[in-house]
């Protein structure tokens, strides 16, 4: 009888803290840069709000999208681990990031870093020229969201993003980057 006891005790304590455990887990807000964000609804798993495409009030759209086209990037960095650092704190909880790499025929290679900016179908893209283990910012812009180019090459002053079997995707001389 004890041990019967025992057993609806442990099992009553089991379910009191899983429900304690889901009711501190909800959350209505998101920390970013500094600020806090409210969504648009409360979210119990992380999953459910990272799947939902309208996981953010709409009153904080416009501010989100702002901190993420805007914060600067330095324009040089001498390590790659320091810059990926930098590219991921510009993220937004829950949204993508992406990177590619082209060898030049110069030697160099070209790095490209995109952030996705939630709710506005469109990326932040970073393209980063490195030699020697440096990497100097060579473009910085936003561009309609889709997936990572093919291949970028630079042709003269021109930087050419180009997508599977397409001939290219864009052309433009690069944009002085933000400073």
């Amino acid at each position: 009888m004890q041990s019967k006891r025992a057993v609806i005790v442990l099992i009553i304590a089991v379910v009191f803290l899983w429900a304690l455990q889901r009711r501190m887990s909800r959350f209505d807000k998101m920390e970013y840069r500094g600020e806090t964000f409210k969504l648009s609804k409360t979210y119990t798993d992380y999953d459910d709000y990272k799947n939902d495409p309208e996981n953010l009030d709409p009153s904080e759209i416009a501010r989100v999208q702002k901190l993420v086209r805007e914060p600067p990037i330095q324009s040089r960095y001498t390590d790659l681990r320091s810059l990926i650092h930098d590219v991921f704190e510009i993220v937004f909880p829950g949204y993508g990031e992406g990177s590619g790499s082209w060898k030049q025929a110069d030697g160099t290679t070209l790095l490209l870093e995109t952030i996705e900016i939630p709710r506005a179908d469109a990326d932040r893209c970073l393209l980063f020229r490195e030699k020697n283990h440096v990497y100097e910012l060579v473009e910085d812009f936003v561009s309609p969201e889709q997936s990572l180019p093919e291949s970028v090459t630079q042709e003269g002053d021109t930087i050419v993003y180009h997508y599977r079997g397409e001939p290219e995707i864009l052309r433009r001389p690069p944009k002085p980057a933000k400073q």
